[in-house]
Order: structure tokens, then sequence, then C-alpha cells
């Protein structure tokens, strides 16, 4: 469900029904269709971008319940860039998670959007560097 993937949907939509991503090419302005401009226009109420927006969702969504039920989190982060998009993209991931769930397998695992953006891979590096070197110190030690 990465960008590209979202991009790669909407080109298909302009080319089969180019009259219905008008919004899409709007906001995207000069060149291609961008998930940004997808995530968008699905937020004002294109109905095109939201079809793309809920199909993503849907696919998310049986990624996430293969984790759900293998491992039982008590919590998933989203991520990156298109989780940017806020609740345009987790209210729908979250809406499909339960329609695509399994009635008799009940699971209490919360999905929320990461708190520090795109910024959230490299904090936890940094983390996880910081950890490593105190090891380290104190090993030598």
């Amino acid at each position: 469900c990465p960008g590209r993937a979202i991009e790669s949907r909407a080109r298909e939509w302009a080319g089969r029904r180019p009259e219905r991503v008008g919004r899409m090419f709007e906001l995207s302005g000069d060149g291609e269709i961008t998930a940004k401009a997808v995530l968008t226009a699905a937020a004002e109420g294109d109905t095109a971008a939201g079809n793309i927006v809920q199909e993503v969702s849907r696919w998310l969504a049986r990624g996430l319940l293969i984790a759900i039920r293998l491992l039982n989190p008590d919590l998933i982060v989203l991520g990156g860039g298109v989780a940017q998009a806020g609740p345009a993209l987790l209210e729908p991931v979250r809406e499909s998670i339960e329609k695509l769930g399994s009635p008799t397998v009940r699971h209490t695992t919360k999905v929320v959007l990461a708190e520090l953006g795109n910024g959230s891979p490299l904090h936890g590096a940094a983390v996880l560097g910081q950890e490593a070197a105190d090891r380290l110190g104190s090993v030598t030690s």
C-alpha cells in the first residue's frame, strides 16, 4: 500500500475514466497524479479517489489481519508517507479490519498512526544506536 501503488492505481483510473480523476490531477499540479493528491481528494469527498483509498484500505487491512492473527499484538503503528493522510486512511483501514475480521476470533489490537510521521524510522534507529553504544560502553568498562 505504498504511495507508488496508489499512484499506479490512480493512473489506471485515469486511463479508463479520465473524466473521473480531474480533482486528483488538479491537486497534483503539473505531471502525474500523486498519492498525496489521491488521499487529499478522497478526504474532500471525491468519489474516484475514495474508491482508490477504499481498495488500498482493504489490502492493508488484509495484511494487518494476518499479523494480528499470527502475533496478536496489542498495538500496530502505521508510519510512512501514506500514513500522513491521517483519518482519511486510518478510518477506512479500521472499518475494513472489522468487516474482514473473523466473527469467531475477536482481537483487541489497536491500530494507530505514528506520532512522529516520516521521522519515526530515524528516531527508532537513533534509539537503537544509542542502546547499542550504551551496551558496548558497559562491556568495555
